[in-house]
């Protein structure tokens, strides 16, 4: 199956602590683990795992957060089609704990793609129409 996925990135970095700090108390991170991330990379990478194929239409920044972002999704075996924003890549610095309770500060903007975009849209008729897959895009 081929399948489009329409959507933002984030860059992620998720820091595993055994209990979240108190205000004031400092705490170290006992894992620490970094790259694209949001809801419509989520749904590329688990589609990509099932052993669809999977091109992710986007827009990214052009700073490096972006670039590795492409480069780790395009190692995973995702197409990505992206156009360049001029806003900084948004980031997402994430605290989970011993019970898998989770918190999230997110740094800048939701970037993402529209039907105005330098992106190749007439390729979508070639998915499988049933599979296609829009988390979160305004087109």
């Amino acid at each position: 199956m081929r399948i489009a996925v329409v959507g933002h990135l984030e860059w992620v970095e998720l820091l595993r602590v055994v209990t979240f700090p108190a205000p004031g108390e400092v705490v170290e991170a006992s894992e620490v683990a970094r790259g694209p991330g949001g809801a419509t990379v989520g749904v590329a990478l688990q589609l990509r795992r099932l052993g669809c194929a999977v091109s992710l239409f986007t827009r990214t920044s052009a700073d490096e957060l972006a670039q590795d972002a492409v480069r780790l999704l395009r190692q995973e075996g995702i197409d990505v089609e992206s156009t360049i924003d001029s806003r900084p890549q948004r980031r997402v610095t994430g605290v989970v704990d011993g019970d898998g309770e989770r918190t999230l500060v997110i740094v800048g903007e939701k970037v993402v793609p529209h039907g105005s975009d330098d992106l190749p849209w007439d390729e979508l008729a070639a998915f499988d129409r049933n599979g296609t897959v829009s988390p979160g895009s305004r087109r």
